[in-house]
């Protein structure tokens, strides 16, 4: 059997930049867990998603979608895993349940709908990341994540079986 030479470069940047230096139809399988809009500073630059507020976090995860799918192999992989997000619920606020002290973000379901028309849905599979953290737990925290997890899988183009 002849062997094949394969070539495997790593590239430890932001996405967003990183991927215009690969061809298109390029990636076989994309494995991420993006970060959390202002849940989760992960950095102090403007620039990071993990500044921005909720809606300009779910538009910038759209415009990464967007720049990706085009760099996937048909029938290539996006695989994505997330928690939703518990946070306090404003007495203004007309979201939640009345007089809940939180209320639940969904973001594995806000970010599926932010996935391009090239990309499918193909299985949202949760499981139970065992936390024994509560709100009562964390009176001080404006957002919690939740206890389960999602991981969401979705391909470009052809059926996956």
């Amino acid at each position: 059997m002849a062997s094949r030479s394969m070539k495997h470069q790593l590239y430890v940047e932001d996405c967003r930049i990183g991927i215009g230096k690969l061809p298109d139809e390029s990636i076989d399988l994309v494995l991420t867990g993006p970060p959390y809009f202002d849940h989760v500073v992960y950095s102090r630059d403007r620039g990071n998603l993990s500044t921005k507020k909720y809606g300009e976090y779910l538009d910038s995860m759209r415009e990464v979608w967007k720049v990706v799918a085009p760099k996937m192999k048909e029938g290539g992989i996006l695989a994505f895993w997330v928690h939703d997000i518990y946070t306090k619920n404003s007495p203004r606020s007309n979201l939640g349940e009345k007089g809940a002290p939180f209320r639940l973000m969904p973001l594995h379901a806000d970010l599926v709908r932010t996935l391009p028309d090239a990309l499918t849905l193909r299985h949202i599979i949760p499981w139970d990341r065992y936390l024994t953290r509560t709100h009562e737990t964390l009176p001080d925290n404006e957002q919690f994540g939740t206890r389960l997890q999602y991981l969401v899988i979705a391909s470009k183009g052809v059926t996956l079986y």
